[in-house]
């Protein structure tokens, strides 16, 4: 989109994109009262805040897409189309065009909701630990530090599912074209997340707590689950108003992605082995390894994630280029050099 208008203003294809915009976000709402997991009182702090919001957006809607539309290189776009077919029949000419409005408008109202709701909860319980009277315990303030990084995650997916904008840049280029990529994606996310995680169960019901045997390892094993949050959490946040799932909306090269393709990815799976400790349990090495089999198998679920979307940002040069970079210049291929430089070494011999 340019900065400065390309045209004058149409009216009539503005009122199109309106009529387009509406009926969009009618199919939405329609998805939203027929299906019964929306009915769910989970959902309540995401209707409440809908309900609120949703007349400005109205009202701000017109001036928006008046603006937009004149500086638009391709004005023609899937709400105008859209609005074309209500208005007078026109069948849309730009199928995939039209596939990728839709596609990109499931992304933002099925994650939006879950978002919006993840983060008042984290924010309900944020609030709950600062009410109560203070007293040292290293699992109190380690779980407020974890709900304060995951607030600060989740927010940063809400605003980013809020303002996909072209006006910001950050609109959807593509969605992931596969059935294959949404499974894997959903299966890690509400209502799908509940029996993945049903039949995933990895967990021994061991407090890591109890069993690190020293107040000084306790420490650094939360620090170390807390470190991997960190990183988790900064890959969020270096996507800004362009984070989203199952979506192209720019590639990120910027925080920890400049060492290595997945770091949220990564750092999510070891932070589940470090609080979860499958292979230390009371019932024996049988159910050590079942549980820690368990936990690989849901390991394996993002490993197929980042192979769908690696399949998908492939189509885009700019990310093409970036994996090449990273091939050549990540940490894996650094530590593949530095053992590599360290194996040809000559050894020294004394005497």
């Amino acid at each position: 989109m340019q900065a400065k208008p390309m045209r004058v203003l149409e009216v009539e294809r503005v009122v199109r994109k309106l009529i387009g915009f509406i009926v969009t976000l009618t199919t939405i709402a329609a998805v939203y009262w027929i299906a019964p997991e929306y009915r769910r009182g989970f959902y309540a702090p995401y209707w409440a805040a809908l309900y609120d919001t949703l007349p400005a957006l109205l009202v701000a809607a017109p001036f928006y897409v008046a603006y937009v539309d004149r500086r638009q290189t391709d004005p023609e776009d899937s709400y105008a189309e859209i609005g074309a077919f209500v208005l007078s029949g026109a069948v849309p000419q730009r199928t995939e065009q039209i596939r990728q409005h839709v596609r990109g408008w499931i992304v933002k109202g099925f994650f939006l909701p879950l978002m919006f709701v993840y983060l008042c909860s984290t924010l309900g319980s944020i609030l709950a630990g600062l009410e109560q009277p203070y007293r040292f315990d290293i699992m109190r303030w380690h779980a407020f530090a974890i709900d304060l990084l995951f607030m600060v995650d989740v927010l940063v997916a809400v605003v980013g599912y809020v303002f996909t904008l072209r006006v910001l840049d950050n609109h959807i280029r593509t969605v992931e074209p596969t059935v294959f990529g949404w499974l894997v994606c959903l299966a890690c996310y509400e209502p799908i997340n509940a029996a993945t995680r049903a039949y995933l169960n990895y967990e021994t019901g061991a407090n890591w707590t109890a069993v690190m045997p020293s107040p000084a390892l306790q420490v650094f094993w939360g620090s170390a689950i807390l470190f991997c949050i960190l990183i988790f959490v900064w890959s969020t946040v270096s996507f800004g108003l362009r984070f989203s799932n199952l979506t192209n909306r720019g590639i990120i090269t910027c925080g920890p992605y400049r060492w290595i393709k997945h770091p949220a990815y990564v750092s999510k799976n070891l932070s589940w082995w470090l609080v979860s400790l499958p292979f230390l349990t009371a019932a024996g090495p049988a159910e050590a390894l079942r549980h820690s089999a368990i936990l690989l198998a849901l390991n394996a679920i993002y490993a197929l994630r980042a192979i769908t979307e690696e399949c998908h940002l492939s189509r885009d040069p700019d990310y093409v280029a970036y994996r090449d970079y990273i091939s050549e210049n990540g940490a894996v291929a650094q530590l593949k050099r530095l053992f590599a430089k360290a194996s040809r070494s000559p050894i020294r011999r004394s005497g």
